[in-house]
């Protein structure tokens, strides 16, 4: 088991797999499946340094496509140089598209 300050990493040896579960306050449990304990502990690394950079995002179950076009358009669109070309698209997609 690994832990970096409020998150932390679980490794499980469940035969001759290895089974990691990363958990920290603010995101969801993320899990998944090794055959090598090595690899296992390198997902954890990158997965965590992730998170650490608020890069790693889980999607939600239940999130629909109105919620991911409201997202894109708040949060992606301002950051590309032709901003006002995609916010137009996304508008579109809205007016034709009543999610």
């Amino acid at each position: 088991m690994a832990q970096w300050g409020t998150q932390m990493a679980t490794i499980r040896k469940r035969g001759s797999k290895f089974h990691v579960q990363i958990r920290k306050k603010g995101y969801q449990s993320v899990t998944k499946t090794f055959n090598r304990v090595s690899v296992a502990k390198q997902w954890v690394k990158f997965t965590v340094a992730d998170m650490e950079r608020r890069v790693h995002v889980v999607m939600p179950n239940d999130l629909t496509v109105g919620e991911l076009l409201n997202r894109y358009e708040t949060e992606i669109t301002p950051t590309h140089k032709g901003y006002q070309s995609e916010m137009y698209k996304v508008r579109t997609l809205r007016k034709h598209f009543p999610f």
